[in-house]
């Protein structure tokens, strides 16, 4: 890779053997920090939730001790945008549950289930309108 291309992607410059992308500031760290698109995190208490736009891009952590269901809503019902992420995390002990919406399909890890216990995380992906791959751990099948 040239120095023109290293310095187009940001990395080191080998011809003036300094970071490109190096941050004058610590304001200018904190302004790149709030460029990232980081999650929030969100809690959920409620047994029964159905998917929202809002929970794009969210770390939600369902926190209900009893057994829970999260459902994915259909593109019908939510403008989900392509390649919508959501990322969850069971912190209770009881089962939480991925349920697919009317005409959602819901992809399984290899080996696994829609139900989570406790400390178990996921990755809704969004892969076509429609169908989401789930990504992470679930209980076995």
């Amino acid at each position: 890779m040239t120095s023109r291309n290293l310095a187009r992607w940001g990395g080191i410059n080998p011809d003036t053997k300094a970071d490109s992308s190096a941050l004058a500031s610590k304001a200018d760290a904190s302004a790149l920090v709030a460029k990232q698109d980081i999650p929030a995190v969100v809690s959920k208490a409620a047994t029964a939730q159905t998917s929202l736009l809002a929970d794009a891009g969210q770390y939600l952590r369902f926190t209900n001790t009893s057994a829970s269901t999260y459902t994915v809503a259909p593109q019908s019902s939510v403008a989900w945008a392509d390649n919508t992420e959501i990322h969850i995390r069971r912190a209770a002990n009881a089962n939480l549950t991925l349920a697919a919406g009317s005409g959602v399909t819901l992809n399984a890890p290899s080996g696994g289930s829609l139900v989570m216990t406790d400390r178990m995380t996921v990755t809704l992906k969004r892969v076509a309108s429609n169908v989401w791959d789930v990504i992470g751990q679930t209980v076995a099948a």
